[in-house]
């Protein structure tokens, strides 16, 4: 049976090897201790921050028959926010915002825990070098473990990283050189009591944040009053290697002078860097793919920085695979 290996244990990779493995020998390799990607959720106590992706609609007719089954069991469910715009000096403006916003419930990487439960995922192994045999791929991981050879090797980490790990031989290097991804910082706020804030999420405009969110507001979360907040692309981007606390500092200071309330005495503060968070230069191609050296890579930044695009991406890929493979 042909062998591959998919390098990344997000959402598309997880969906591409749920979708290849009664055609092939599939292996999913993972650098962190979890999977989920950006579809992550960062828990303390009471808290809970669902610090990456924040929601996901469901536009297309597949990626909604994707989400039927597990829309049925409870998973996945809808969130009905109540959605403001804010900018400094002025009042909170309601945002008729007619999309379904959806979450996977209890938290956001439980739709990822599900969907690895029966994969073959080597977690905690990082792929530093993909060299070729005579027949095959061998990769070895940063610490110079050998990870095995495979016929087939799928990159799902985001394009520079992918472009990194791909061998020179990839026809596609010149599209993943192209694409261009953008950072964001995530501030995370836990606090005994609930906040008079009369929303549950904001978009925000003229400000270093973009987004706010009261994540206890999302169904199924823990009782503790928990806050996300995060930056705009452009900022994140300018500010990258600044000081955490310095970033942390000064993102307070905005929301407090944004909402007009004391955001000080949080019970849990913490915050996360997304070097590769949106993709304002997508590769413009569903997916990448090289038959002849049977190498591919996707991802949402394939498309577009969305959930829904990391399906797609995934999906599109396993239909062209599926057919090389029969």
């Amino acid at each position: 049976m042909t062998s591959i290996a998919i390098i990344g244990a997000g959402l598309s990779g997880l969906v591409l090897a749920g979708q290849l493995q009664n055609s092939a020998r599939v292996t999913v390799f993972e650098k962190s201790r979890g999977v989920g990607g950006r579809m992550s959720t960062r828990y303390q106590d009471d808290y809970s921050f669902d610090h990456g992706a924040q929601y996901f609609t469901a536009k297309t007719p597949e990626f909604r028959a994707f989400l039927e089954p597990h829309i049925a069991t409870g998973l996945v469910q809808e969130w009905h926010p109540r959605l403001v715009t804010i900018e400094h000096g002025t009042m909170p403006k309601e945002l008729d915002d007619t999309k379904q916003f959806y979450t996977a419930v209890p938290r956001m990487t439980s739709l990822c825990k599900k969907l690895s439960a029966e994969l073959d995922i080597r977690q905690q192994h990082e792929i530093g070098a993909i060299d070729r045999l005579e027949t095959a791929w061998q990769l070895t991981t940063t610490n110079g473990k050998n990870a095995g050879a495979f016929d087939w090797i799928v990159s799902t980490a985001p394009a520079l990283q992918s472009r990194r790990i791909l061998p020179d031989n990839f026809r596609h290097r010149r599209e993943l050189a192209s694409t261009k991804m953008a950072a964001c910082f995530t501030l995370m706020l836990g606090y005994a009591r609930t906040s008079a804030i009369a929303w549950d999420a904001a978009k925000v405009v003229g400000s270093p944040i973009g987004w706010i969110a009261v994540n206890s507001t999302k169904p199924g979360r823990p009782i503790g009053h928990s806050l996300v907040v995060q930056t705009t692309n452009q900022w994140a981007e300018a500010h990258l290697e600044s000081p955490k606390d310095e970033v942390t500092t000064g993102l307070l200071k905005d929301l407090t002078e944004l909402t007009h309330q004391d955001f000080s005495g949080a019970t849990y503060m913490s915050l996360h860097r997304w070097r590769y968070a949106s993709t304002p230069s997508p590769t413009g191609a569903s997916y990448l793919v090289d038959v002849d050296s049977q190498l591919a890579a996707c991802g949402d930044w394939c498309i577009k920085g969305r959930v829904e695009a990391a399906f797609t991406s995934a999906n599109s890929l396993a239909n062209v695979l599926r057919q090389e493979l029969t």
